[in-house]
């Protein structure tokens, strides 16, 4: 990790900042690190541009300094969806979302998956996108089932990077699991059971709404992409669930795609 800008801390003291991810790639992560959030996105997009790098996320992060140069930052837990959509609306393509996106797109999915302490995934994503061992390493994926019908043989549990979210009462698998709820998966259950920082959710539809009904949505992550498909498939989130409402922290432009961050507003 390499910090742009350091905050003035001494050894062994921590304050809460927010960090802008400037760039990333599995192994490494460029940051800039500032108490004023507006203040950190500007700076942070000149940065990038100079570097060659795309500004992804913002989010704030409890920063130590640990040493004379060195400094250690956690995130608190955050429930974040991650998606794409069309300008009509559409999800995929033929059941894809890869044909809707571009390197732009990508680039930020693989910031957002560095900032992730998990990604979290339904069992019908992970095997349409075809699933793999992630790039960065030490990453895990939780894959939500309630059948636990999955090839376990797969490179993504096989590796050891794939685990399980499903009920109490389903069948047992060979990898690890989280369960919790009877019949139906307890969201809110599942979520005290992740590691704290970014929880990073990649749909689909189904399991976005599950989480909307379980209220434990913090962030959405959108992509806009330039297309219509005039498809009448699945949308962000399936029905039903309750109304929430988000307000728009962050959005930018890359390669003709709108990246938007709407965080939920507390209460409503």
């Amino acid at each position: 990790m390499q910090l742009l800008q350091r905050a003035a801390l001494r050894t062994n003291e921590s304050v809460t900042e927010y960090v802008v991810l400037v760039a990333a790639n599995a192994n490494n992560l460029l940051l800039w690190v500032h108490r004023d959030l507006q203040a950190a996105g500007g700076l942070a997009e000149r940065a990038g541009a100079e570097n060659g790098a795309v500004l992804v996320a913002c989010h704030p992060v409890t920063l130590s300094r640990t040493g004379t140069t060195s400094y250690t930052w956690r995130m608190s837990r955050s429930v974040e969806i991650c998606m794409i959509t069309t300008l009509d609306g559409a999800i995929d393509v033929n059941g894809r979302s890869q044909p809707l996106g571009g390197p732009a797109d990508q680039k930020r999915l693989i910031g957002l998956r560095a900032l992730s302490s998990v990604v979290v995934v339904g069992a019908g994503t992970m095997r349409t996108e075809n699933y793999g061992v992630p790039s960065k390493p030490g990453l895990r994926i939780g894959v939500v089932t309630l059948s636990c019908n999955l090839d376990f043989s797969a490179p993504l549990f096989a590796s050891g990077s794939g685990f399980i979210i499903t009920t109490t009462d389903a069948p047992d698998v060979p990898v690890d699991s989280i369960r919790a709820g009877v019949g139906r998966i307890d969201f809110a259950e599942v979520i005290a059971q992740l590691p704290e920082g970014m929880i990073h959710v990649e749909g689909g539809p189904q399991l976005n709404a599950a989480l909307f009904d379980a209220d434990v949505v913090d962030a959405i992550n959108l992509t806009w992409s330039p297309r219509l498909t005039g498809s009448r498939g699945p949308s962000l989130s399936a029905a039903p669930h309750v109304m929430q409402r988000f307000t728009l922290a962050s959005v930018k432009t890359e390669e003709e795609f709108v990246f938007a961050r709407y965080e939920r507003i507390n209460n409503a």
